[in-house]
């Protein structure tokens, strides 16, 4: 499974080893190789590792037995490979020790080179698998459906039927993917390659294109296939083809689109669009605030983009977008996740870092309950942003209702956090501070007048 990286070569460790908390001091890359120290609670330093481009380690202090490095995977230090989960990888040569099953993005030339890790680019991207699981359960369903339809035939004619039913579930399932996701603002091939992690479009709109899309595609297999397994000619074949494939648009549209619709108002946006208007009252802004356009308070217009650890997301342009580099996000627990465009949808690590901080605010208010987040976190977070004494001071990125948002993000994520402890020059969109409260400092907020 491919992530962008948004070219930062970054290197994950272990945040936490047994009951020891370990951190993160610095992870500095500069031409190619990348440096990791961690220290101990004490500040003691107990990890120091570098990292070429390729992932080829160099340990110079483990008092630790950490045995985690290149973007997470397991380190087999006496063999000098990784283990990357579903194959094993040689960082000396740059290369798996078998071929990739999957080529989840043919219009990359690259990957057609199924030895190669992340695309021969892991300066720009991770490979979390080390393999792509994409449209398997699309093909054994539809194989055995139409296998069963047609009498579970154990012979040459029967395994026509499966091979016939399994390549219409698989591009039947990766169509309906990859426009619901490219609908969403994600990337086509990432999404028919079941590799968008949460983001899907919804509303009427987007759900009748993908049910329409995947209902003729993979009605138009399951016509012409079974005719021509049947002894039709090449002619007859496509005619059932596209008879069956009509009726499945058909059928499959309008069953797409009244999902969808359902699934928009459920996500408080409009049934035919997937998009809605939102009032932002309590919102939380991280980047730099907020954009110059926007007010906290004001109605804002978002589109849903999909789920991220079970939470709504919503993107809008009004939060500037990831491609511009100028871009916020804001909480509204009970509702949802909102952000600029792209944050979410794009798949890049500097986005997913950002996710990860808002969905602590979630975390927190999950914590708190409804009345102290939006009474006191939502209402200090505010005014520390806009400068409003007495909460004015402090870097918003370093006010305690973020550096706690990030602190329970970075428990819950584990080794997964992206988040840095200290400001890298050029990697400052990654500077997450983590502080933890304690119960008397938030009994303590409780009792402060607004």
């Amino acid at each position: 499974m491919i992530e962008k990286k948004a070219n930062l070569n970054l290197f994950i460790a272990s945040d936490r080893v047994s009951k020891q908390n370990i951190h993160p001091c610095l992870k500095s890359c500069i031409v190619g190789y990348c440096y990791i120290v961690n220290i101990d609670e004490k500040g003691t330093k107990v990890f120091d590792v570098s990292y070429d481009a390729w992932g080829r380690q160099t340990v110079t202090l483990n008092t630790i037995g950490l045995h985690r490095g290149y973007t997470g995977h397991e380190m087999l230090g006496e063999f000098e490979i990784i283990n990357m989960n579903e194959r094993l990888y040689d960082p000396v040569l740059g290369r798996f020790f078998s071929p990739d099953n999957y080529v989840q993005m043919p219009d990359n030339s690259q990957n057609f080179n199924r030895y190669s890790c992340c695309l021969n680019n892991p300066l720009k991207y991770t490979d979390p698998s080390g393999d792509f699981w994409n449209l398997i359960i699309g093909a054994a369903i539809g194989g055995v459906f139409n296998w069963a339809s047609h009498g579970f035939q154990l012979n040459a004619k029967g395994l026509g039927y499966f091979a016939t039913g399994a390549v219409a579930g698989a591009v039947g399932a990766g169509l309906a993917s990859g426009v619901n996701v490219a609908m969403a603002g994600g990337n086509f091939w990432t999404g028919a390659a079941g590799l968008a992690k949460g983001i899907a479009s919804t509303g009427f709109l987007a759900g009748a294109a993908s049910g329409a899309s995947a209902g003729f595609a993979g009605g138009f297999i399951y016509g012409a296939g079974n005719s021509w397994v049947d002894g039709h000619s090449f002619g007859k074949g496509l005619l059932a083809g596209l008879e069956s494939g009509g009726i499945g648009a058909l059928e499959s549209g309008l069953t797409g689109g009244i999902f969808g619709g359902i699934d928009a108002m459920d996500n408080h946006a409009n049934f035919w669009t997937g998009r809605g208007y939102f009032d932002t009252t309590g919102a939380m802004a991280y980047q730099g605030c907020k954009p110059k356009e926007f007010k906290i308070g004001d109605k804002i217009k978002a589109k849903y983009v999909g789920r991220f650890e079970g939470q709504s997301v919503f993107e809008s342009k009004y939060l500037g977008s990831l491609s511009s580099d100028e871009y916020a996000a804001f909480t509204l627990p009970d509702i949802g996740i909102f952000a600029g465009e792209g944050v979410f949808s794009s798949s890049q690590i500097n986005g997913l870092v950002m996710m990860q901080h808002e969905f602590g605010h979630v975390l927190q208010y999950r914590k708190v309950g409804i009345d102290f987040y939006y009474e006191v976190i939502a209402k200090e977070s505010a005014m520390n942003c806009n400068g409003i004494w007495p909460y004015n001071g402090i870097p918003h990125d370093e006010y305690w209702t973020e550096t706690w948002a990030n602190y329970l993000s970075k428990q819950y994520f584990g080794e997964r956090w992206f988040g840095m402890e200290i400001k890298i020059k050029g990697h400052l969109d990654f500077y997450y501070p983590s502080k933890n409260v304690s119960r008397s400092f938030l009994f303590k907020k409780s009792l402060l007048p607004f």
